[in-house]
């Protein structure tokens, strides 16, 4: 066996040194082909691309793309690592400095990309406004304003526009300052159907007041208030808080502990996970770590009699309340967890799930102290939704809810009123006049009285006709499924609905919730505080703005 493979390495070796003779011959054979040799490549490398080469500035705008997009410092180029990299990649392109990167391309990339979208803006008939004031790790006050539209195709889409810096607490004077300036420059002052904002942010209501906007409260911002405020007023459920932090604090300073706990985890079949730790500002991670504590409690009770943790135990009556906390708020975690995951229209969804919500904690027994405060809590913050004019105008618009989405027979007419009111506002008033009107009209004025009485008794005009078929005929068609995407429906049946889909693209626009901006930053902020101590106010808004809108 030895030998035959002894013999098939000495045959490809004989065959690999055949094939490096011929391969040379036939360099020999052919001085003048065209080959790179060592030194014209050094020569060519040596030779940098000039300024306004096109290769030059493609990598430019991608070098400007790439910081933007990821969030990174524009310190980037000055990292050896990061010039090491471009130089292998490609040795005649010049790297720019930090100070061109930050006085030059990345103002030249933003100043194209507003043009862009001032352009696009200027086709959109509608919009609303999401903003959120938010403090940076240094403890400057920001307000970052964004836009949302339908374009022609019927695609949602969001943008940031401004992020401005505001030295102090902003009144909402300043604020309506800031705003009016910012809508001005764009030139969609005319064009706001809403602005939605944090609950809690009574700057920003009032601020939309003074422009003479409807300021539509954030749902996720509402619900967190809800749920927050219940649980604050059940005593027994703050003690259950406390109780539950200390027990995941114990494992989360213990290394012990939690090995003995995933081990226990194995043991009994659970999946080893690390225990959920609160966060204050969000109700919902309080949930979380009370479904984990349920779930695990044996092995978690196990771990901790096991580690000197007996204190930490809970007791049997405590699981119980957990248990039935856990089940109270389930609900409002399915609906925040929608919200957040919503990729299609949300603001008609806000209506039902608020109604959903009252209906099914008042199915709970009332005897249940935090199901009897949520009760108390959503009457007081939801009664909003229930008379915001976009609210009820989007939830009627939307095929899959239309009329069956509220809890009174009212709202849905005096919705539907409102739609014929907004209806014969885009219909073009009749110009057929009467002849011996409008003659008696030139001759004295005589009869212009009458003639308005007249005027007003006359039957509807054949455009206000057309608009109260369409309304009809739209409900009385039978509603979308709720898996549907309903800017689909409305994409397919524009041309049956001519006028009725101009309100459609008008108010199903409005955000609903303030999610797209908070997105913005929990997912970079953190990135973004830990990279901008060399920024200035005017590259912070920069940078949202590109990175947001590239």
């Amino acid at each position: 066996m030895k030998a035959k493979h002894r013999e098939e390495f000495q045959q490809a070796e004989k065959q690999r040194e055949e094939d490096q003779e011929t391969a040379a011959k036939k360099r020999k054979a052919a001085p003048n082909s065209k080959q790179t040799t060592p030194i014209k490549l050094k020569v060519e490398n040596a030779q940098k691309y000039p300024a306004d080469s096109t290769r030059r500035k493609n990598v430019d705008e991608a070098v400007v793309r790439m910081v933007a997009v990821d969030m990174h410092s524009p310190s980037i180029v000055e990292n050896v690592g990061f010039q090491s990299l471009i130089q292998l990649l490609d040795p005649r392109y010049i790297l720019p400095s930090m100070k061109d990167l930050t006085k030059t391309l990345l103002p030249s990339i933003y100043s194209t990309k507003v043009e862009e979208l001032k352009q696009e803006l200027a086709q959109v008939s509608h919009l609303a406004l999401s903003s959120e004031l938010w403090e940076s790790a240094t403890t400057e006050r920001y307000l970052t304003i964004s836009c949302h539209f339908l374009n022609s195709s019927w695609e949602l889409k969001s943008l940031v526009l401004e992020t401005m810096l505001f030295t102090t607490s902003p009144s909402p004077e300043i604020i309506v300052g800031s705003i009016t300036r910012m809508l001005q420059t764009w030139g969609i002052l005319k064009k706001i159907v809403a602005v939605v904002s944090e609950d809690a942010s009574s700057s920003i209501s009032a601020a939309a007041k003074g422009l003479g906007l409807t300021h539509v409260p954030s749902f996720t911002s509402v619900l967190n208030l809800v749920v927050s405020e219940a649980m604050k007023v059940d005593a027994s459920v703050q003690e259950l808080r406390t109780k539950c932090n200390q027990i995941v604090s114990f494992f989360h300073r213990n290394i012990k502990a939690t090995e003995k706990l995933v081990e226990i985890q194995c043991q009994l079949g659970c999946p080893g996970q690390e225990l959920v730790e609160e966060v204050e500002t969000r109700w919902n991670s309080t949930y979380h770590m009370f479904q984990e504590i349920t779930e695990q409690y044996e092995a978690i009770t196990t771990a901790l009699c096991l580690s000197n943790g007996n204190s930490l135990c809970l007791s049997s009556s405590d699981v119980g309340v957990l248990r039935a906390s856990v089940a109270v708020l389930k609900p409002f975690e399915a609906a925040t967890t929608e919200v957040s995951s919503e990729r299609r229209v949300f603001v008609s969804k806000v209506i039902p799930l608020a109604t959903s919500l009252e209906h099914l904690t008042s199915k709970i027994d009332t005897e249940q102290a935090l199901a009897l405060e949520l009760q108390a809590q959503m009457r007081l913050h939801f009664a909003n939704f229930g008379i915001s004019h976009p609210l009820i105008m989007a939830t009627m618009l939307d095929p899959r809810m239309k009329k069956l989405a509220f809890h009174d027979s009212v709202t849905p007419r005096q919705g539907e009123l409102r739609i014929l009111q907004e209806l014969s506002e885009l219909v073009p008033a009749d110009s057929n006049q009467d002849t011996q009107t409008a003659e008696s009209s030139a001759a004295s004025g005589l009869w212009d009285f009458f003639d308005a009485q007249v005027a007003k008794a006359h039957s509807p005009s054949k455009g206000m006709t057309n608009a109260k078929l369409e309304v009809m005929r739209f409900f009385e068609e039978p509603v979308l499924r709720r898996n549907e995407d309903p800017l689909e429906w409305w994409k397919t049946n524009q041309s049956n609905y001519p006028l009725l889909s101009q309100l459609a693209k008008k108010y199903l626009c409005v955000p609903g919730s303030s999610v797209p901006v908070e997105r913005l930053f929990t997912q970079k902020g953190e990135l973004f505080s830990r990279k901008r101590n060399q920024l200035n106010s005017k590259d912070v808004d920069l940078f949202l703005f590109l990175n947001q809108n590239l």
